[in-house]
């Protein structure tokens, strides 16, 4: 294996990357130099400042570092998710392949520079529970409403923290890289922070403000807890998670596997990821019979309906459903068509009721309505999804 000092993999990153990483953590460079006298200063910077850099990243990665450190070759096995460790963002590990599995794993200069203070950073670190506490904790309130800004973060805070002000709240975000990388620019003149796992912040913020007399769900602090597991977030449990628990647990998979893949579930179906997609991928590699497939299915969607959704601020699908739109379709009766089943069944409307109905089903939204805007009609879907294509 051909090995590289730290100085070379930042030099695969761009110049834009680099600098972007460099401010993240708190490092000075001259972004008027090449990218190369970048990458050279963010190297020494934090192979002489190590402890400096560890105290920004999450308490699970620092623990990773410290398993390469002390491992052969300096590999764990790879994490899996489709966004990275802070650790992978920054450019401290590389991947490799090993037989069919693949690993993470640092170079020969950075575990030079971590293994003197590795083990007793991670000794001082265990006994400074409120500063990875908030970090959880904020991170816990992002994953379970997407986005939210830096006042409704402070908000939210104080019902679980009260002891925590305004300026503690910013300082505890300014020191975590994870925290801060997700900061997002939505409107001037206000901080805005993300889920790590949204793919289109600026989206999901329309989304969710176009949903103005939703009112935001609240958990208890162990729930929020749970979901600010970073790698591993866990969505409250519901009435339809311990049944699809058991289908997964049927196809042989580990328990802590199942937690993993709850996670990443969660944050994939805050996304518009389509369930077919994620559920054939999960068959893919456990084959299953019609039966267990139909039975896998049905449970996953009843979860899936069941699970906090950034769009409506962290209320589920069905509870959605049944507070808001309900009672609007129960004041609202949709119109008997009349057709020849109807007849038959011995109901009878005018032509002119007919026309009417016909006219209400089919006509155009006033004003222009992009595909992935909310259906006028109220529904909470995309607007391709529901009137733009009647059945």
């Amino acid at each position: 294996m051909e090995e590289f000092p730290l100085e070379e993999m930042f030099l695969t990153h761009t110049k834009k990357e680099l600098v972007t990483t460099a401010g993240l953590l708190g490092i000075s460079i001259n972004q008027n130099q090449r990218k190369a006298e970048i990458a050279k200063r963010m190297a020494d910077v934090i192979l002489l400042l190590p402890a400096e850099i560890l105290r920004q990243l999450p308490f699970s990665e620092v623990l990773k570092l410290q398993k390469m450190v002390h491992a052969k070759d300096h590999a764990v096995p790879e994490n899996r998710s489709f966004v990275w460790d802070c650790i992978d963002q920054i450019g401290f590990t590389d991947t490799r392949g090993v037989g069919k599995e693949a690993v993470d794993f640092i170079y020969p200069d950075l575990v030079e520079s971590l293994r003197p203070v590795i083990d007793s950073f991670v000794e001082k670190a265990r006994a400074n529970v409120t500063k990875y506490r908030r970090e959880q904790l904020i991170l816990g309130l992002l994953n379970l409403y997407g986005i939210l800004s830096f006042k409704e973060l402070e908000d939210l805070i104080a019902i679980y923290d009260p002891d925590t002000k305004a300026l503690e709240l910013y300082h505890a975000i300014e020191d975590s890289f994870l925290l801060k990388s997700r900061r997002v620019d939505i409107e001037e003149r206000k901080l805005y922070y993300s889920s790590p796992y949204m793919t289109d912040p600026y989206y999901t913020w329309k989304e969710i403000n176009a949903r103005k007399s939703v009112t935001r769900a609240r958990f208890t602090e162990e729930k929020v807890m749970d979901a600010g597991i970073w790698g591993s977030p866990q969505p409250p449990v519901n009435d339809a998670t311990g049944p699809f628990r058991d289908e997964l647990s049927k196809m042989q998979i580990a328990e802590a596997e199942i937690n993993w893949l709850i996670g990443q579930y969660w944050m994939l179906m805050n996304n518009d990821f389509s369930p077919l997609t994620m559920i054939q991928s999960l068959l893919d590699e456990n084959p299953q019979t019609i039966e267990s497939i139909n039975s896998l299915f049905s449970r996953f969607t009843n979860w899936a309906n069941n699970i906090p959704k950034w769009v409506v601020k962290g209320n589920s699908s069905n509870h959605t459903f049944e507070t808001y739109e309900r009672p609007e379709l129960e004041k609202r009766p949709p119109k008997l068509i009349s057709d020849d089943n109807a007849r038959k069944a011995g109901i009878s409307i005018s032509q002119e009721d007919l026309n009417k109905a016909w006219e209400d089903k089919f006509q155009p939204p006033k004003g222009k309505v992009g595909r992935n805007a909310p259906c006028p009609c109220g529904s909470g879907r995309k607007y391709k999804h529901c009137c733009l294509t009647p059945n």
